[in-house]
């Protein structure tokens, strides 16, 4: 008898124990579903921040092209403006016959007016472009050209001008920064952005300051790493889909 009721205790023990052991499992289970539920709650949040920020993102692009479209046009139409005049001048001295002096005027004032388009405008190989008109008025003003071939090559600037709006494009460029001097990659966008990459990986952008610009490294990482993803999408001819362009300024007047 004593030996029955010693093994019915045991049964008990045991069943005891078993009941025991399944509630601790249960209970584990149940935090390791709760602590599931959280990081299902938590990677839902992040998702739609995320679906958040892309759409914001997607809206400012949107913007930024529909200004930079109309910067463009804006740019066209300064240029159109030289064209229309040149072509203006040249219809009246034929039609008075021959005097090429009203020419030359028209010629060198246009030269003026392109001087102080590419002295504001995106420095983007100012000097280079500088130097061509400068070039022109020498030959002009010393007889190396008539006014009607001037008047042709004015017409060529102009139409350079004009393909640079339009243009986006990956060179190269003596540039100043911070004091010193770089051969630099650069990229521009239109005529309303430029973004540099110095040969030391350190990248910047021209930020316009009253009626000039100033190039300016990135301090904020975000801006480092989309301005060094542009340089690596241009480099492999990467010309289309959504970029992230750092301090292009959007405002009633514009892209600055």
């Amino acid at each position: 008898m004593s030996t029955k009721r010693n093994l019915l205790a045991s049964l008990a023990i045991g069943a005891i124990a078993a009941s025991t052991a399944h509630a601790k499992d249960l209970t584990a289970l149940a935090k390791e579903l709760a602590n599931l539920r959280q990081e299902v709650a938590e990677l839902e949040s992040q998702l739609g921040d995320k679906r958040a920020q892309y759409r914001a993102q997607e809206d400012s692009l949107s913007r930024q092209v529909a200004e930079m479209e109309g910067d463009v046009r804006r740019e066209e139409l300064l240029l159109d403006k030289v064209r229309l005049e040149i072509n203006s001048r040249e219809q009246r001295i034929q039609e008075i016959g021959g005097e090429e002096t009203p020419i030359k005027t028209t010629v060198l004032k246009s030269c003026d007016e392109l001087e102080q388009h590419i002295s504001s405008s995106l420095p983007f190989k100012r000097a280079e472009r500088l130097a061509s008109v400068t070039e022109l008025k020498k030959q002009i003003n010393s007889e190396v050209l008539s006014p009607r071939k001037a008047a042709s090559q004015v017409w060529g600037i102009i139409q350079d001008e004009v393909r640079l709006s339009r243009e986006n494009i990956l060179d190269q460029q003596i540039i100043e920064v911070d004091g010193k001097t770089f051969q630099a990659k650069v990229i521009h966008i239109g005529m309303v952005a430029l973004y540099f990459e110095l040969p030391n990986g350190l990248n910047g952008y021209a930020k316009k300051n009253g009626t000039h610009y100033e190039m300016t490294l990135a301090s904020d990482p975000q801006e480092q790493e989309a301005i060094q993803k542009l340089f690596e999408d241009f480099s492999k001819q990467i010309r289309q889909g959504e970029f992230y362009l750092p301090h292009v300024q959007i405002s009633q007047g514009g892209v600055q």
